[in-house]
C-alpha cells in the first residue's frame, strides 16, 4: 500500500528469522534525491528483503514517488497498461490469467471509462487502453465480455462514438478533434478482432 506524498508502506517479507510479512515505511520518500533503484537496494539490504520480493519493493517505491503529481500518476498508468499488454501477449498459463481477472473484475469497465473521458485522458493513454482491450480480445473466452463492455453491438455505444470520431478526423473535420495515427490503428485493431468473433457480427437474413 502507498500513501500519497509521505512514503511507502509495503507488505514484504523482510526478515527470514521472523515468519510472516513486515511493512517498511519510508517518510518523505518522494523528496529523496536517490534513484528508485538506489532506494530499493538500500531498503533491501537494511531489512533483509529476499531476492524474489525485491522487484515488488521497487514497484511500490516507483508508485509512491510518482503518485504526488498528475504527470507522475499518468506515467504510472502508462506503465501499468503497457505491462498488461505484454502479459497478455506472452500467452501465460490459462489458469494464471483466469486468477488475474478474478482479482481485477472491473478492469475492462475501467478501460472503457478511459475511452469515454476524452477531454481529461491523454490520447496516448487511451491508445494503450484500446490495445489492452484488443489484446484481451485475442482470447476468444473474453471477446464477449469486451464486446458487451464497449457496447459494440448497440446502436450508439462507445465503439461507435470512437469510430465516428476517427473517421471525421481522417476526413479533416476540425470540429471532431484530431486523432493520431497510433490511436486509429489501435482502434481498427480492436474492431477487426471484435467483428471476426462469433458474437461480433450478425448473419444477414436468408
Amino acid at each position: 500500500k502507498t500513501k500519497e506524498g509521505d512514503g511507502v508502506s509495503s507488505s514484504l517479507a523482510t526478515d527470514a528469522s521472523k515468519p510472516g510479512l513486515r511493512s517498511i515505511h519510508v517518510p518523505d520518500l518522494h523528496g529523496r534525491p536517490e534513484s528508485n533503484h538506489q532506494i530499493c537496494m538500500e531498503l533491501a539490504e537494511r531489512h533483509n528483503v529476499p531476492e524474489d520480493l525485491r522487484f515488488s519493493l521497487l514497484a511500490r517505491i516507483r508508485a509512491a514517488r510518482g503518485f504526488p503529481t498528475l504527470e507522475g500518476r499518468r506515467q504510472l498508468v502508462r506503465v501499468r497498461l503497457s505491462s498488461l499488454i505484454i502479459l497478455m501477449q506472452a500467452n501465460p498459463d490459462h489458469d494464471d490469467m483466469a486468477a488475474f481477472f478474478v482479482n481485477e473484475p472491473d478492469l475492462i469497465n475501467e478501460l472503457v471509462a478511459m475511452l469515454c473521458l476524452e477531454d481529461s485522458i491523454p490520447e496516448d493513454i487511451q491508445t494503450l487502453a484500446l490495445k489492452v482491450l484488443a489484446t484481451q480480445s485475442l482470447d476468444r473466452a473474453r471477446q464477449a465480455t469486451v464486446l458487451q463492455a464497449i457496447s459494440a453491438g448497440g446502436h450508439r455505444g462507445t465503439l461507435a462514438t470512437l469510430m465516428e470520431k476517427a473517421v471525421s478526423s481522417l476526413a479533416g473535420d476540425s470540429q471532431a478533434g484530431k486523432c493520431s495515427t497510433y490511436f486509429v490503428e489501435a482502434l481498427l485493431m480492436l474492431v477487426n478482432l471484435l467483428v471476426s468473433s462469433t458474437s461480433g457480427w450478425s448473419r444477414p437474413p436468408q
